[in-house]
């Protein structure tokens, strides 16, 4: 039941807003942190040889091995891969949420000269108190990555799904598989349980204008014509408010996005393009 609900939600709004003007889409591989970040873990070895994407899989499995998912989890400091891998690798009785983890993959990606993004992937519901947040990596087109779950999906013809691949599939209720070695914190993990949760956050998403090491700018926002994403926020936190109770975080979140303008729209059709990528 929840699965048809989920999916004809995104049937029935699959028509995207407009590039807004100005918006440019651009992923940054200069940092000097990133080739700290490979030297200090290896990674040329781990990522080993073959296709970006390839690589990139061996990459999430070392990632997903080392650091296990909290979804209450921010660790302090500046959210990028660094900061993640100190706090969490190796350790038990620690992990980092989904964002957490998705921006150490995109980042560790990059610093392998493998184009990526994070992708903040929401649900139509504003009382839903939960989304989630995967990589995208570019191998001639994009394909998601979910280091949650150690996946990645395939259409029927065995072809790696892009977010926006997987939402069109979902859309049309085609069949997907999910890849071997779906897993959550080492245990494993139901297919059925996780194609569900996915369809429900496929709805808008939201992406870095320019990928890089640490906070790179401005968010964009892919979102269906006339669904209101500030809209949503706003009636999401005076949710959070009467479930959660008056918390001066949640009350200064809601500040927030009342001063806060409209959002900054790029199309789907953009979104998906080939990137300009920046090497160092």
């Amino acid at each position: 039941m929840s699965y048809d609900l989920y999916t004809s939600l995104l049937k029935m709004h699959d028509t995207f807003r407009p590039t807004d003007e100005g918006v440019h889409l651009t992923i940054d591989c200069t940092a000097p942190e990133l080739a700290a970040l490979r030297e200090q873990h290896g990674l040329e070895a781990i990522a080993g040889f073959g296709t970006a994407f390839d690589r990139a899989v061996r990459v999430m499995d070392w990632l997903t091995t080392h650091v296990r998912h909290n979804g209450m989890c921010n660790p302090e400091g500046p959210r990028c891969a660094l900061t993640a891998l100190a706090y969490a690798f190796d350790q038990p009785d620690r992990g980092v949420n989904c964002a957490w983890l998705a921006t150490t993959l995109t980042e560790c990606l990059l610093s392998l000269s493998i184009p990526a993004r994070t992708v903040y992937i929401m649900p139509f519901a504003p009382y839903d108190c939960d989304n989630h947040v995967v990589t995208e990596v570019w191998d001639g087109g994009w394909s998601l990555l979910d280091p949650t779950c150690n996946c990645f999906v395939r259409d029927g013809a065995g072809r790696p799904l892009s977010v926006f691949g997987l939402r069109a599939a979902f859309a049309d209720q085609q069949e997907v598989a999910f890849s071997e070695g779906l897993r959550y914190n080492m245990q494993p993990y139901q297919a059925e349980e996780h194609r569900d949760y996915l369809a429900k956050d496929l709805f808008w998403f939201r992406i870095a204008e320019k990928t890089g090491f640490g906070d790179t700018g401005r968010f964009v926002t892919i979102a269906p014509e006339a669904f209101d994403p500030h809209r949503h926020e706003v009636l999401n936190v005076q949710y959070r408010l009467r479930v959660q109770g008056d918390q001066p975080w949640l009350r200064q979140w809601l500040e927030q996005l009342e001063k806060k303008g409209g959002h900054i729209f790029c199309s789907a059709d953009d979104a998906q393009r080939a990137p300009e990528v920046h090497h160092g």
